[in-house]
């Protein structure tokens, strides 16, 4: 054989080795484990997070503006956020010197508006009697002169001073009647003066303690400014939001308990007081409010506690693992799960979707989707997809 041969033999066996294909491997099959679908009974109870507040809390405001000369002693020192304070306790006093002043010079305007009114009705009497002299003066000259025994300018000079006087009482009894009102108004400037005497003590409205604390020692305090909160928590409120499917369950009266992590291992029972006639417009949930005896004040405003709402009787419901549940390839906002159908003796998923429903400590409650004997895939699932061929480990 020739050396051009040996060339060409070679090079045909290299292209031959070139375009043999290698064998494609076998996709291998996911091991899964399936359990079967049963029934169980589900407690129907619903907890709810709840807030708690105060039964009644109270924004104390001065309804006179002044500097603040003391706050009330507490211990030893100014009554701060914590303090319990009792109804009718001086919580703040504003600078008295102040407001005895206005009271003084009230005082004083109002025994001269007394004194001006004296001397206006003295003066009122002496008019009256002027008013009595011409008067007499008036009639005999009126007399006189009917038998002819006045000359008419006489009786013209009586009439005059007779409507002189006349004009002189009116304006006497003017001027009697203006200092009448400047005393009553002097005497409502005095009622005043005395009121924003009384409050410029700054009052608990109510027994409670004081959640905040506004003011200080030596501070200005504007008229209507305020001064302190201060909160009634010998009973408190836990308001939680229900969605509208549960709200025709809830009425005013009933008793739920109500858990704290702040109290452990113990229940507490609410009544409810109130229910929103509306929902609100974020969330869509109704607020519903308990109220829950608070003695001891064990219970903060701001803490949080769990409200247990019954819903009637244990129900029967399919539960399945969490792990079984995957989002549906076909709609990612829903869920579903792998249910394994085994037509033909070989085991191949099939995505189901379900409609979740309330999640226990063991799983989650489905709604509708699953059937009880349903075999569904509770480990492996996140790998699988649709129509896929798996192998059923024990």
């Amino acid at each position: 054989m020739s050396k051009s041969t040996n060339i060409a033999a070679t090079a045909l066996a290299l292209l031959l080795i070139g375009c043999r294909k290698d064998p494609t491997p076998e996709k291998s099959v996911t091991p899964v484990k399936v359990q079967v679908v049963e029934l169980e009974s589900i407690s129907t109870e619903t907890r709810y997070s709840a807030n708690i507040g105060p039964e009644i809390q109270v924004t104390v405001s001065f309804r006179v503006g002044g500097y603040v000369d003391k706050l009330k002693q507490v211990c030893g020192k100014d009554v701060e956020q914590g303090d319990f304070v009792q109804k009718g306790d001086t919580l703040a006093q504003l600078r008295m010197r102040d407001f005895e002043n206005k009271v003084a010079q009230a005082r004083a305007q109002h025994s001269q508006a007394q004194a001006a009114q004296s001397v206006a009705e003295s003066q009122l009497a002496d008019a009256r009697a002027g008013l009595a002299s011409a008067g007499q003066d008036l009639t005999r000259a009126t007399n006189l002169l009917a038998s002819q025994s006045l000359t008419k300018a006489d009786f013209d000079n009586a009439k005059a001073r007779n409507d002189s006087m006349q004009a002189k009482v009116s304006a006497a009894q003017a001027q009697v009647q203006a200092m009448a009102a400047q005393v009553t108004l002097a005497s409502q400037v005095i009622r005043e003066a005395q009121l924003a005497q009384e409050d410029s003590a700054l009052k608990a409205p109510l027994s409670g303690y004081v959640m905040k604390r506004l003011v200080e020692t030596g501070s200005l305090a504007a008229p209507g400014g305020p001064g302190f909160v201060v909160a009634d928590t010998s009973s408190v409120k836990a308001v939680f939001g229900v969605p509208d499917s549960a709200i025709t369950s809830i009425r005013n009266g009933l008793q739920f308990p109500c858990e704290t992590d702040a109290l452990p291992g113990v229940t507490l029972n609410g009544r409810v007081t109130n229910i929103s006639p509306s929902a609100d417009a974020k969330s869509r949930v109704f607020d519903v409010e308990l109220t829950i005896p608070n003695r001891s004040n064990q219970l903060k405003p701001g803490m949080i506690a769990s409200v247990v709402v019954s819903g009637g009787g244990p129900q029967q419901a399919i539960v399945v693992p969490l792990a079984a549940v995957v989002r549906s390839s076909k709609n990612p906002s829903d869920y579903a799960v792998f249910v394994v159908d085994q037509p033909s003796g070989k085991a191949t998923t099939r995505m189901r979707e379900v409609k979740l429903g309330k999640a226990l400590s063991h799983g989650v409650a489905v709604e509708s989707g699953l059937q009880k004997g349903d075999r569904i895939i509770v480990s492996g699932s996140t790998l699988l997809s649709d129509n896929e061929a798996v192998q059923i480990n024990p």
